[in-house]
């Protein structure tokens, strides 16, 4: 059986690419009958851009649906039962640091989840 996998990426920056670099890598790794494309999201800030972006990601969606690095809040937009979430660099931050720094988007995504 071929399997289609879609890795969403954040929009591209000069400053940040470490995670492209290390799916880039990972993906030479993946078995023949695993044919996969690399989508960069569109849209970089703000809520207009995330909700965008979650857009973007529902009207792009394929067999399996991977979502890379920060932009985790596109899941709302995919099918749960095909889509991983892999997330990257967790330190120890406490969760009052990260409540601090919500946004209305990831307040309303996080209550949706909840």
């Amino acid at each position: 059986m071929d399997y289609k996998i879609k890795y969403f990426f954040r929009k591209p920056s000069d400053q940040f690419h470490s995670i492209e670099e290390l799916f880039l890598n990972f993906q030479r790794t993946l078995p023949e009958n695993c044919k996969y494309e690399n989508v960069f999201l569109p849209y970089h800030k703000g809520v207009v851009g995330r909700l965008r972006n979650i857009f973007f990601a529902k009207k792009n969606k394929t067999q399996i649906n991977h979502i890379t690095g920060d932009t985790y809040y596109i899941a709302i937009g995919l099918p749960k039962k095909t889509t991983i979430l892999t997330v990257h660099d967790i330190g120890s931050v406490s969760y009052t640091h990260l409540r601090a720094h919500e946004t209305v988007l990831d307040l309303v995504c996080r209550l949706l989840l909840e």
